[in-house]
């Protein structure tokens, strides 16, 4: 895997185990063949043991260039939606709540390909035809003739003789 829009690579510090019986020599060259390799240029030395502890290097150097594509391309995506909104801006994904989804289901309201702004709308016309339905019905006035009902010190006579007071 090359690519020549790294300028920057990791060294990671349990790599120093695999030099510990290396000459000052053998890791000056090492370091050397490093550098060779991250500049996309023939790294191979002359000492095999040299060339034995790189290929392990080249390994880690690999991973984590394919993990830095990998990321790198995941922002990329990110950002083509446009990231955050700024404050007190609106989001541009404008979709229902699960509420007003839920409320829709429970009442076989269709909502599909609407935006939460219409699903406000169908839900309250939902709502205010099935208001309607119930409401108190207009009567027309209607005169009672109060004469033959019983005065309120006869309704208390006769609730007072029920009790025994």
């Amino acid at each position: 895997m090359k690519d020549n829009n790294f300028n920057s690579f990791v060294l990671y510090t349990d790599m120093y185990e695999d030099t510990e019986d290396l000459t000052l020599e053998q890791k000056g060259k090492l370091f050397n063949s490093i550098f060779l390799y991250q500049k996309e240029l023939d790294y191979k030395s002359d000492d095999q043991f040299v060339n034995f502890v790189i290929k392990n290097y080249i390994k880690t150097f690999e991973r984590d260039k394919q993990k830095w594509l990998e990321i790198k391309e995941k922002r990329k995506q990110a950002g083509k939606l446009g990231g955050r909104p700024k404050k007190g801006e609106e989001p541009k994904i404008d979709i229902p709540t699960p509420k007003q989804v839920e409320i829709c289901k429970i009442n076989n309201l269709d909502i599909t390909g609407k935006s939460k702004l219409e699903v406000s709308k169908i839900i309250e016309e939902h709502f205010n035809k099935q208001k309607d339905l119930y409401s108190e019905p207009n009567f027309p006035n209607v005169e009672v003739d109060t004469s033959t009902l019983p005065s309120d010190e006869e309704i208390e006579k006769k609730l007072r003789g029920n009790y025994g007071k």
